[in-house]
């Protein structure tokens, strides 16, 4: 693998760093993620390591793809991973998507911190302004970090309407009041 168009990208912020994913990433632990209660909203689930390095691979060269490794800063434990897909330069925008497959991070504030750090990554080194993500109506947890990240209730013009499904929208540069 070559490392791809986002090699070089590094996110930080107090306690997690995120960094280009790789298929040295991929790791039974990794792929066990999908069979925990924390995955029951993900609509393809990988079947083996096999499948989950395709998925990695994929996505490694693409422009408009970033997909990051959420790790530990203190450890280095690979704990989630976030994902821009598609990053949209003519909607100056992207679909956010955000999983942190290890439970024990589960109501940290690993969303919430690591969304904040790479929204102003992405509006400070790629000039985007918008982010948006779609989530069931029934996950409340989620839908609360993404509140507290700023999201709010919003059309995407990338995500076709679907029932059972939210979208929301953060934009990443504030509207100026008249």
């Amino acid at each position: 693998m070559t490392g791809g168009p986002w090699a070089d990208v590094r996110i930080r912020s107090t306690r997690f760093d995120l960094r280009p994913i790789t298929e040295t990433d991929v790791t039974p632990r990794y792929l066990g993620w999908f069979a925990s209660r924390g995955a029951s909203n993900i609509t393809q689930h990988p079947a083996s390591l096999d499948d989950l390095r395709t998925y990695v691979r994929d996505r490694s060269d693409r422009t408009d793809i970033l997909f990051l490794a959420i790790r530990s800063a203190d450890t280095g434990q690979h704990i989630g991973n976030l994902k821009l897909e598609p990053i949209d330069r003519a909607l100056s925008g992207a679909i956010l998507g955000i999983f942190i497959g290890e439970e024990a991070w589960h109501g940290k504030g690993v969303a919430t911190e690591t969304i904040g750090a790479t929204a102003q990554w992405l509006q400070a080194e790629l000039g985007l302004r918008h982010l948006w993500l779609g989530v069931t109506e029934d996950n409340h947890a989620a839908r609360r970090a993404y509140e507290k990240s700023g999201f709010v209730l919003a059309p995407c013009p990338l995500i076709p309407a679907r029932p059972g499904i939210l979208t929301m929208a953060l934009d990443l540069v504030p509207q100026k009041r008249a």
